[in-house]
């Protein structure tokens, strides 16, 4: 019998080959739906982290009403999308009522569901609720060993964060969903103490360990930020958590991050996103665009304020307040922004793109040429 991980290795392959269909398609001019929908019910949130966006200031807390945030759901599904994220800027589970409301409809609609949630507010109830319709994922984050953590988010969240996974894996029990995994930001405080973390998370019977690139937005962040003075270290401390990782049968993206220049660059990203890879001497046309995101992804903030990918918060190209999903996904803005892309002229936040999302294209990318 294939373990929990492998069933979802060869989903998580199953849909990496329907993103491509899904490009292929935009390629002969078939325009497709979103294959993704991310939607951030709320940017309240229970925790001040020190490495919060929200430490910039003013945030826009305006919600979408109810019916509206349960309308996305189904509307992501008539245009076929085929995943549907729930977090955001904020905490999912201050919205327990409306979150329970969209995981239930994700489900019903046969979309691959996924969590994100800073996990001080886990529950024994929450975790069976997740049990009983089979959510596929729960992503929680932790970003180091207690004393790492709570500098980094807030004092006791380590403890609560803790409690609420060890609950999620009891209540699962032997039952193959929902998935359980942690989101690790990397800093340079928790770099040397992240194989301690990964054998915590382990025996706590995690299925999941990714790694997360620090954005940096004020200027007290940047205590925070991997130096060039610890590039060494990083790539030792990596390579022996790739080690427990694998060792303990977890998906992980640890390899991602295993890139030498990814690392040293990590603080000037754009300078890695904006090389040619394709080391074509023919340009490759539709798979030499910088980036595959705006022809896959729809991220929807809580105003109702979108874009496509989770850096564009700051600059929302649409509003689906009023317009349903496919007048947005169809219209001009998002075709603007795709025909930069494809010109190689990205929106100015594409220059924070996350690491795990330039790995992902780099993979699609690949899958292209090669057919």
């Amino acid at each position: 019998m294939k373990s929990r991980v492998e069933r979802e290795l060869e989903r998580y392959r199953v849909r990496m080959a329907q993103r491509g269909e899904r490009l292929r398609a935009w390629e002969r001019g078939n325009f497709g739906g979103p294959f993704q929908v991310s939607f951030h019910p709320t940017n309240a949130c229970n925790l001040r982290c020190s490495i919060c966006w929200q430490r910039r200031g003013v945030v826009d807390q305006r919600e979408l009403p109810r019916n509206r945030q349960e309308s996305l759901v189904d509307e992501a599904a008539d245009l076929k999308a085929r995943e549907f994220v729930l977090g955001g800027g904020g905490e999912p589970l201050m919205r327990q009522a409306l979150l329970r409301s969209l995981m239930s409809r994700v489900k019903e609609r046969s979309l691959y569901g996924l969590l994100f949630t800073n996990g001080t507010l886990l529950s024994e109830d929450f975790a069976a609720f997740s049990a009983h319709i089979a959510w596929d994922k729960i992503l929680v984050s932790l970003d180091g060993i207690e004393e790492i953590n709570d500098i980094v988010r807030q004092s006791g969240s380590y403890n609560r964060v803790t409690k609420g996974l060890r609950t999620l894996v009891a209540v699962r029990g032997d039952a193959q969903y929902p998935l359980l995994g942690v989101g690790c930001v990397l800093t340079r405080q928790s770099v040397p103490t992240l194989p301690f973390l990964l054998r915590i998370i382990a025996e706590a019977g995690c299925d999941q360990f990714n790694l997360i690139r620090l954005v940096v937005n004020t200027p007290d962040q940047q205590s925070f930020e991997i130096r060039r003075e610890d590039f060494d270290l990083v790539g030792r401390s990596l390579k022996e958590c790739l080690t427990i990782a694998d060792g303990s049968g977890m998906v992980t993206n640890i390899r991602d991050y295993l890139n030498t220049e990814v690392i040293e660059q990590i603080g000037q990203f754009d300078n890695v996103l904006l090389k040619q890879y394709t080391g074509a001497a023919a340009s490759l046309g539709f798979w030499d665009a910088l980036c595959f995101d705006p022809f896959l992804n729809l991220v929807i903030q809580p105003s109702g304020q979108c874009g496509p990918c989770c850096m564009s918060g700051d600059a929302p190209i649409a509003s689906i307040e009023s317009e349903t999903m496919a007048d947005v996904w169809f219209g001009p803005d998002f075709q603007r922004v795709r025909a930069g892309i494809l010109r190689r002229e990205p929106e100015p936040y594409c220059r924070l793109c996350d690491v795990n999302v330039y790995a992902q294209n780099e993979k699609l990318r690949k899958e292209g040429v090669a057919v």
